[in-house]
């Protein structure tokens, strides 16, 4: 699992791995409040769209977590957040 890795190594694999996994948990009973938002930011297909940033964040963080292809779980992951951003969250047209 994480043989060939440092205690540091371990633990920074495990906080990512917390913070889009209990990030994911904890909204997705709020799957209908997120699919609403996108579609008032008129994202095409919404629930599909919400539900697969849903499972990304809850693959990517398994993967990391348990260095299991842990490579193709950050760049989901590093994907996720930058799509989230430019799709979701709309930071640039804030007061």
């Amino acid at each position: 699992m994480h043989a060939d890795h440092s205690a540091l190594e371990i633990v920074a694999h495990l906080m990512i791995a917390f913070l889009f996994l209990y990030r994911g948990l904890t909204a997705l009973p709020q799957f209908a409040h997120h699919a609403a938002r996108m579609e008032g930011h008129n994202i095409p297909f919404p629930r599909v769209f919400a539900a697969g940033g849903f499972a990304i964040m809850l693959v990517g963080g398994v993967m990391v977590g348990l260095n299991y292809h842990a490579a193709i779980g950050a760049w989901l992951l590093i994907v996720f957040t930058v799509l989230a951003n430019l799709l979701y969250h709309h930071f640039w047209s804030m007061d």
